[in-house]
């Protein structure tokens, strides 16, 4: 079994880095107890001892990401507002990126194990409607991206990156505009490279899930971890992450005293967000007398 990485447009996986991590905070603490079932639920139906173990081995996810992840998703955050008192550099963002990639890769590798007992216990007629559902969704994912012709995916792309900005920063400037189109003009279209990236591991996957021999849940992290560095060394995707890091920090340097407010007051936000969410997770002091 394996996790489903979120559903983002290639501009949207990277645009905002700064607040990725933050952004999940709430997500992932509030409903890592139902997406992951949902995603399961979505590919093949379970029975209800099968539900049962799922929801068991949840349990501890949820307690590492309370006791551990919410206060490194608040450093971050400090780190954060730091940074955008100077300079904001393409480096910058490169570590923002960093830690928001490394706070989704800890949950992926929490979460992993138990998905990997759950599919030890389905029947070969689920783990057939898993993969067959795998590959139902590939194809939509196919049609949805590569239909697009080359305006509708620059179109896609600048709105997407607008959007993100626009969340945190509110209304952009024509200076900041005009590099977001530039930024997009410079960037590469790999939504194919992608796709075919995504169907290889699918049936290459497919092949672990319908043998399941002994071992298989290692061949299965072994897999998934060598499509992930593959993706990552990528010529044209190194390249596009550099048009954005650059992107982002000119678009950030730009910004109006008003904007500035603006982006304080979302990442104050964040913070209480998620300080409410940590003084929820500590138990209570014991009564005086």
């Amino acid at each position: 079994m394996t996790i489903k990485p979120a559903a983002t447009k290639p501009i949207a996986a990277l645009a905002l880095g700064l607040l990725l991590a933050a952004c999940g905070t709430q997500f992932m603490y509030n409903r890592l107890d139902w997406i992951i079932p949902w995603y399961v639920d979505g590919y093949v139906s379970l029975e209800r001892s099968q539900e049962q173990l799922l929801e068991d081995r949840l349990r501890p996810l949820l307690g590492w990401h309370r006791r551990e992840e919410l206060a490194r998703y608040l450093q971050f955050l400090q780190r954060v507002e730091a940074d955008i008192n100077s300079e904001v550099t393409a480096r910058t963002v490169q570590l923002w990126r960093d830690e928001a990639r490394g706070a989704w890769r800890r949950v992926k590798a929490r979460a992993l194990p138990p998905l990997l007992e759950l599919g030890g216990t389905l029947s070969d007629a689920q783990m057939a409607e898993f993969i067959e559902g795998m590959r139902e969704k590939h194809l939509e994912l196919a049609e949805e991206h590569l239909g697009r012709d080359g305006q509708d995916y620059r179109e896609e792309t600048r709105d997407n990156f607008r959007d993100n900005f626009e969340d945190y920063l509110g209304a952009l400037s024509d200076a900041q505009l005009a590099r977001i189109d530039a930024a997009v003009a410079d960037m590469r279209r790999i939504d194919h490279l992608w796709i075919e990236r995504r169907a290889r591991r699918m049936e290459a996957l497919a092949v672990i899930l319908q043998k399941r021999e002994p071992g298989w849940e290692a061949q299965v992290q072994t897999t998934l971890a060598a499509f992930e560095r593959a993706a990552d060394e990528e010529k044209d995707t190194l390249r596009n992450r550099e048009v954005i890091r650059h992107a982002i920090a000119d678009v950030l340097n730009l910004r109006s005293q008003a904007q500035s407010l603006h982006l304080a007051g979302e990442i104050a936000s964040l913070k209480a967000d998620i300080q409410g969410l940590i003084s929820q997770s500590q138990p209570e002091p014991p009564p005086q007398g």
